[in-house]
């Protein structure tokens, strides 16, 4: 009892003790490196789901035991025995949030090299797990520049494909490799891209974020065609700045 108790408090509480829940741990700044040790005790634990966490916390804490277990477990990726299912039953969160961690990963000094061989790893089964925000954001924001080759046919396999979550979910990142393949892929899709919430997002995402004039009239012309309902969603300081 004792054990879980300060497992509870190591995962889920902030210093001052207050509940602040796992993801708020994974941000804590600065990290209380007092904890690490006590963690890693626990990190090979009977119970996956405990040490999944345990690895979350401590990659995005920039430590390589935490993303050396993460890598584990994509090298051994089975989507049959999912770690990490939504409320929904629906989808396994494992490699939107273990991305994510990565991304914390290189912000707290971790080994960049380390964190892109991880990403590479992810990206080789790429159309088998569930991509959402999470993901998009999390390798839009590490830049991986190292991967470009990889991730462009990974997009080009998706539009050939048409798999539209895929399309959506690599959007942001590729804007930044290849910023003129993005622009005609909206400009010469609209149709395409609104028939999916999740291409609307990452296209308006992404020309709110290249910002040309050029992306201005392609954002004008999508917007004109989506629901009023979605353009309150965005918020008044995505209206305002165009």
């Amino acid at each position: 009892m004792k054990e879980e108790h300060e497992l509870y408090s190591l995962l889920y509480r902030d210093e001052e003790g207050e509940l602040v829940g796992l993801e708020e741990v994974q941000l804590l700044d600065p990290i209380p490196v007092n904890r690490i040790p006590l963690l890693l005790n626990y990190i090979s634990k009977e119970d996956e789901y405990v040490s999944y966490q345990i690895a979350l916390v401590l990659t995005s804490w920039g430590q390589n035991q935490g993303l050396d277990w993460i890598m584990e477990k994509m090298l051994n990726f089975d989507s049959k025995n999912s770690i990490d299912i939504d409320r929904f039953g629906e989808a396994d969160l494992f490699y939107e949030k273990a991305i994510e961690s990565i991304y914390f990963y290189t912000l707290s000094g971790g080994d960049r090299v380390a964190a892109i061989n991880s990403i590479e790893k992810a990206l080789d089964v790429f159309f088998e797990f569930y991509v959402n925000g999470r993901f998009r954001n999390a390798l839009f924001k590490l830049k991986p520049f190292e991967l470009k080759f990889k991730i462009l046919n990974l997009f080009q396999f998706s539009l050939d494909k048409n798999k539209l979550d895929r399309i959506a979910a690599l959007l942001p990142v590729v804007a930044i490799l290849d910023e003129l393949l993005v622009l005609n892929f909206i400009r010469s899709n609209k149709k395409q891209i609104l028939s999916s919430f999740d291409l609307i997002d990452a296209s308006t995402d992404v020309l709110f974020v290249i910002h040309t004039e050029d992306s201005k009239l392609i954002l004008h012309s999508l917007l004109s065609e989506i629901s009023e309902q979605y353009l309150k969603d965005k918020g008044e300081d995505f209206l305002q700045n165009w």
